[in-house]
Parts: C-alpha cells; structure tokens; sequence
C-alpha cells in the first residue's frame, strides 16, 4: 500500500510555510502545544519526528482568515464562526489528569506513591499511551481508593470497643 503524500515539512519549516504564506504568527512552540492539545493541524510521524503535509496546514490556517474588508470601523460583525471546523474533540487525557500517570517515549506507566507502595500497589506499565493505558492506572488508582477507604474509619462510627460495652458511661 503506497500513499501518495504532499510535500511534507518538519515543525520548523511548517511553522515558517504558515508565516509567510498566511502572514500568521506561527512558531515551532505553537505547533508542539498544538499537537498536544489536538487543536493544531493534522500531522504524521516519522519515526519520533512529526512532519506536515503542506495541504493540512492550508486546510488550518485557511478559515483563520477573515473576508476582505475597506476599513476596521466599517468591520462586518463577527458571527458565529461555522466556516472553521470545530476543534476536535479533545483527548480525554487533555481534561483529566490521572495521578500517578507517567507517559515516557509514548507508553504510559503507573508509578504509585510511597504511602501506595508501601500498601502494596507495584508499578505497571500501562502499555502505549491511550484510553487502554488510561484505565489500568485508573484500575489501580480504584484499588488505593478501597485500600485507603478500609484503612481509616469513617467519622462518627469509630468508638472503642471499651465504651460500646459499658454503653458509654466513663468510669
């Protein structure tokens, strides 16, 4: 199977395509953060490299610009912007942090506290960096939860055994 590509740039040269040709500022900091967020254009990899079609970054850059106009007073009212694709939804890992998630060279890993290791939960690795690997460390974090939960009495039911037998008179 051969995909046939467009010219592909790396993050630098794609940063600066975007700036000269659509005078938008546009650094290789924007692009990474971007990446990340899942807001930015869409991109390949190259081994660890991230490299971009120049037809995915038109297709980004383009409904950013506005229509032509005369004057700034004379400015049509800003609508509801319908011609910019929505983002895209965000990873779920973008909203919630999951603690004691790591993610090193694309793999996620669960590395528990001490007070957790000293409980008995072991490190994992989770396995590539996704909502698979999410909900291991989620299913450990679940079992600290009932760890914990088990370990400290709630309020108001602890009274020592001593007192409960007397009806809780002091002698």
């Amino acid at each position: 199977m051969q995909e046939n590509f467009g010219k592909l740039r790396n993050r630098e040269d794609a940063a600066r395509y975007v700036r000269e040709k659509y005078a938008r500022p546009c650094s290789t900091n924007l692009l990474d953060k971007m990446a990340v967020t899942g807001l930015g254009p869409e991109f390949r990899k190259v081994g660890r490299f991230v490299v971009y079609e120049e037809s995915a970054l038109d297709a980004w850059a383009l409904p950013q610009i506005g229509p032509p106009q005369r004057s700034t007073s004379e400015a049509p009212a800003r609508k509801p912007t319908t011609s910019a694709p929505s983002p895209q939804p965000q990873p779920e890992m973008a909203r919630t942090k999951i603690p004691s998630y790591r993610v090193k060279n694309g793999n996620g890993f669960f590395e528990p506290t001490p007070a957790m290791r000293a409980a008995g939960i072991k490190p994992i690795a989770c396995g590539p960096d996704g909502p698979a690997a999410w909900s291991k460390a989620r299913e450990q974090l679940e079992r600290w939860s009932d760890i914990k939960s088990r370990a400290t009495p709630r309020r108001g039911s602890f009274a020592p055994a001593e007192r409960q037998a007397d009806g809780g008179r002091e002698q």
